[in-house]
């Protein structure tokens, strides 16, 4: 694979996923006009589409048509678009802006983005079970739903988050930021891998090889949006992070052992797994 046709795959992969999280989006149409809008406008207002664009490659490490793990990806992206939500409120990271536009909670109010917010995370849960019928193994859907609801949990995004805010106030250690990150970002890059596996029937064996791959990319990718903020002048200010320890070229070469890591895991897919093997190597370049 070139890097052109590496950038043709993610943009016919994004393309798949936004017309399959408009039409779900189109199927809540009974919902109140401008809660229904709220939703639509935080989970179809940009983004890179990288976790469910992972979650649609174990469908080819699986040999699967894409079609049978559309619905958990668009779960997976459903979920992050309800985190996004959540984390920009005022009693949160308070947030006014995202991705060039004012936060969901300035634009539709506090009440209707926490709304929006619920609903999207129920939608998601609603569509996984699909995926398990696609693959012919409705059996599965049980325990598909189990990991997302793991890595979302006490356990998951919200244990990361509660770090997060905490670290903001007290300080931590470089061990206690990197689990933060951890379940705050890769938490849902393993999900959005595990799910799908399990779905698709994978073994366990391979199960674990997409875990560590996921998992040093969502620690990696977490680092490069220090980086990144890093260079925006106010952004994420007094927030605790690995750059003050490790510096931004420190941290830089952090991520790039990991993404170097998650590369190795992918060792026995052979071809299939190309694409995320690219898909770790550019998450370096990332400059938003």
């Amino acid at each position: 694979m070139t890097e052109a046709e590496f950038e043709s795959y993610l943009g016919e992969r994004k393309g798949l996923i936004d017309t399959a999280l408009e039409r779900l989006l189109l199927s809540e149409a009974a919902a109140p006009a401008r809660l229904l809008e709220a939703m639509r406008c935080a989970a179809l207002d940009g983004g890179k589409r990288l976790r469910p664009i992972l979650s649609l490659a174990v469908a080819d490490i699986a040999g699967r048509p894409l079609a049978h793990l559309l619905d958990v990806a668009c779960a997976i992206e459903l979920i992050r678009a309800a985190s996004l939500v959540l984390d920009d409120l005022p009693a949160m990271d308070d947030a006014a802006m995202r991705r060039n536009h004012p936060s969901l909670h300035v634009r539709f109010g506090e009440s209707t983005a926490l709304l929006a917010a619920i609903a999207l995370l129920a939608l998601a849960y609603e569509r996984i079970p699909y995926s398990a019928e696609c693959c012919g193994r409705p059996a599965s859907a049980g325990k598909a739903v189990q990991i997302v609801a793991h890595a979302t949990g006490a356990q998951g995004i919200v244990s990361g988050q509660f770090d997060d805010l905490a670290f903001s106030q007290t300080g931590a250690s470089d061990a206690r930021i990197a689990e933060a990150y951890r379940h705050k970002s890769g938490d849902l890059f393993c999900a959005a891998a595990l799910a799908p596996a399990q779905l698709a029937g994978l073994s366990p064996s391979e199960a674990n090889c997409l875990d560590r791959y996921a998992s040093n990319v969502g620690l990696a990718f977490q680092i490069t949006d220090d980086l990144i903020d890093a260079d925006k002048t106010g952004e994420d200010a007094g927030k605790i992070t690995l750059i003050a320890s490790l510096g931004m070229s420190g941290a830089r070469e952090h991520a790039a052992r990991l993404l170097e890591e998650a590369v190795q895991a992918l060792d026995g897919f052979g071809d299939a797994a190309e694409p995320l093997r690219f898909l770790a190597r550019t998450i370096l370049r990332r400059t938003e």
